[in-house]
């Protein structure tokens, strides 16, 4: 017989081979146990707004009952900075600062100069970077949060060593920032002065570039704005020849004549010509623009990567965009 060729040793690992694989097979693939209930009876629903009814919610999700504070809803950036940085000042005990974008520019300093300062008052500040989200981020200032006593940490290494390889596409996008253990902030903030396309494409993930047809232009140089979003799909391997590039701010026929050259083959091409379509006659035509200037009693502004079409009737908070998101002051 040909076993006889095999050692006893060898038939052992063979036979705990196979009682490895049969049982590996059995576990995953054969319902052995009790599973849970398919079927469960359930009287009346109380109403969402009852105590009955976050009993059930939680006696079903098998997750306990915590009430905390109310929450308060920020609803604008300005709103968020001017809480943050009262609270940060406010701090007697500890910070914790956790981002994803962190780069250096106006607002990383604001945020460091009263993180630093806490810091310096003997209050613990912690802060939490991803290694891709804060590329940018500046290293010497960090350095002096760290030489005043703060603890800055890098979450995985961008460095590729073997054991980061399978790692390096999870990242910490989380967004928490928590005084003194009892005040918290969370949503979508991050530590960075870039207003415009650039911005715009860090949040426009792959999840959004498969989900919308396309995207339109609204300000700056055409051509540098398709070449980014083509570049920017291909990076989240979407082929860009399956979108629309829609363009539309200030065209007249010869500069779409010369877009579509540039593009054509490259993505779908649609184009919006208003001014120039309806005053050709040679005359300047007025630049008339129609943009929400205030909401819910709170301002509002356009901000593009054409200054000069920056809108607000608030000019405090105008000040203000410019300050934290170094937008030039129009000429």
């Amino acid at each position: 017989m040909c076993w006889k060729r095999y050692s006893g040793w060898e038939m052992a690992l063979f036979a705990i081979g196979w009682a490895s694989f049969i049982s590996v097979i059995v576990i995953l693939l054969l319902p052995i146990g009790k599973g849970p209930q398919l079927k469960a009876s359930a009287s009346a629903m109380p109403p969402v707004t009852s105590p009955a009814f976050l009993k059930i919610i939680s006696h079903s999700m098998a997750v306990p009952i915590d009430q905390g504070p109310p929450v308060e809803t920020l609803t604008d950036g300005d709103a968020f900075v001017r809480a943050l940085i009262r609270d940060i000042d406010g701090a007697q005990h500890s910070i914790n600062f956790m981002v994803y974008i962190w780069e250096d520019g106006n607002f990383n300093d604001m945020v460091l100069a009263h993180l630093e300062r806490k810091q310096r008052q003997g209050v613990q500040v912690r802060v939490m970077l991803d290694a891709y989200g804060a590329q940018k981020a500046p290293n010497g200032k960090l350095q002096r949060l760290e030489q005043a006593g703060g603890k800055v940490a890098t979450f995985r290494s961008l460095v590729p060593l073997p054991w980061n390889i399978l790692r390096n596409t999870k990242r910490n996008h989380r967004r928490a920032i928590v005084v003194d253990g009892v005040t918290g902030y969370t949503g979508g903030i991050a530590v960075a002065d870039t207003y415009g396309t650039d911005a715009f494409l860090r949040d426009f993930d792959m999840y959004f570039c498969k989900l919308f047809d396309g995207a339109r232009h609204d300000s700056g140089d055409p051509f540098e704005w398709g070449e980014k979003l083509i570049a920017h799909y291909q990076k989240n391997r979407v082929d860009p020849r399956t979108k629309t590039l829609i363009f539309s701010d200030q065209l007249s026929f010869p500069l779409a004549i010369e877009i579509s050259r540039r593009f054509r083959g490259r993505a779908k091409i649609s184009f919006g010509i208003g001014t120039n379509l309806t005053n050709d006659l040679g005359y300047v035509p007025i630049n008339i623009v129609i943009k929400m200037t205030e909401c819910n009693g709170q301002p509002v502004a356009k901000v593009s990567d054409a200054p000069g079409k920056t809108i607000s009737k608030d000019e405090g908070y105008l000040t203000y965009l410019r300050q934290v998101y170094g937008i030039p002051a129009p000429h």
